[in-house]
């Protein structure tokens, strides 16, 4: 069944804020919405001149738009307050059109706007802009299905995104409680007694970058701990090129040299052929004293970052050498603790990884449906998202 494509200058009205000017903002009155205000906890500022126009005035449910700088759909929770320009206030008649499924309509908006930008930066969009795109109308009960269904599918993404970061507490709150709240715990010693081979990676590998090859590993690939894979490079070598002293084994250590300083994952068992860039270090450890599990960990501690940046030099650049290294002071708890904690951790990452999957599955659902709905092409029929 065909649903009419509808430009959304012709069911809503978009108010843009007024002009504040700072000599206007008070400690008392009606608050003043600004963007800052819809995205984060910055100071509200207030005016008290009651003969601000009455479409200036936003009440608790309107609808906000955010068109400049950080754009984005709100709904306004607070009690009355005026709105600052760069916002925009959404009038729509509820008969017609269901707000949930409004919102869900200019985030799409939004989204498809920023992508005919042609990968320029999205500044701001007009109300021209707004006026013009089309989304689907379909009946106000189907409308209603629709918003429900998408609703429930974001409230499980949330879900599971706090899930995945409860799972990230529960690791760091673990390594605490067995590591650093005793005091005979804080005896350090340094790095190097307790390596057996240490390099970095090369330099001018730029001109091998293929679509196809072994990983080549940069600092955004290496954080808290993990190793990161959704935006790698990969560069296919010639023979002739040295290329053993940095390719990378099972347990090593990773640990970014520049930038930010202390950055660390370990390679697992049966990781692809890869290797490291100039502003990684490969830390090969005496397995027998040092788990590497444990110490990547412990370099995501407060304690561990103080040790590091001890030996930052400072200036325009961050930057550790081997030397560096070497005498950065770690902790050393018995062997057979730091292999306990290791288990724990490899367990609870088995859970999150469950989870992980789940938090990709219901993005992908997500983005097929909502692409279904806003093309008109979407029966809400008989979809059930429960198994999730």
């Amino acid at each position: 069944m065909s649903i009419k494509q509808v430009p959304i200058g012709e069911i809503a009205n978009f108010i843009n804020g007024y002009a504040f000017k700072p000599k206007d903002w008070e400690e008392s009155g009606y608050k003043i919405i600004r963007i800052q205000n819809l995205t984060n906890s910055a100071k509200a500022y207030n005016h008290s001149n009651k003969e601000i126009a009455s479409k200036y005035i936003v009440k608790k449910g309107d609808i906000l738009v955010a068109w400049s700088a950080t754009i984005g759909v709100f709904e306004w929770k607070g009690e009355d307050a005026y709105l600052n320009q760069h916002i925009f206030k959404v009038e729509f008649d509820s008969t017609k059109v269901n707000k949930n499924y409004f919102k869900l309509a200019l985030n799409k908006t939004i989204d498809e706007l920023s992508r005919l930008a042609h990968g320029a930066t999205m500044k701001h969009i007009t109300k021209k802009k707004f006026d013009k795109h089309k989304i689907p109308l379909p009946n106000i009960k189907d409308q209603q299905k629709i918003a429900q269904l998408l609703i429930q599918i974001e409230s499980l993404i949330a879900k599971r995104q706090e899930s995945i970061r409860l799972i990230d507490e529960l690791i760091k709150s673990t390594f605490l409680e067995m590591f650093l709240q005793s005091d005979n715990q804080r005896d350090t010693y340094p790095l190097e007694d307790y390596l057996n081979f240490m390099t970095s990676g090369s330099r001018g590998w730029a001109k091998y970058y293929s679509d196809e090859g072994a990983l080549f590993l940069r600092i955004q690939n290496i954080k808290d701990s993990k190793l990161l894979l959704d935006d790698t490079i990969r560069v296919n070598l010639p023979s002739k090129v040295e290329g053993s002293r940095t390719r990378v084994r099972e347990n090593d250590l990773l640990m970014s040299i520049t930038a930010d300083l202390g950055r660390t994952a370990v390679v697992p068992k049966d990781f692809e052929e890869a290797y490291i860039n100039q502003h990684l270090a490969l830390l090969r450890l005496k397995l027998d004293m040092i788990n590497p599990i444990f110490l990547s960990h412990y370099f995501s501690t407060e304690f561990a970052k103080i040790q590091v940046q001890k030996f930052n030099k400072g200036g325009a650049k961050a930057g550790l050498n081997f030397s560096d290294i070497k005498k950065i002071k770690i902790l050393v708890p018995p062997k057979p603790l730091q292999d306990k904690f290791a288990n724990r951790v490899t367990q609870i990452e088995k859970t999150k990884a469950t989870y992980q999957k789940s938090l990709e599955e219901l993005q992908k659902l997500f983005g097929s449906l909502s692409q279904r709905a806003f093309k008109g092409e979407l029966d809400v029929d008989g979809i059930d998202v429960s198994s999730y």
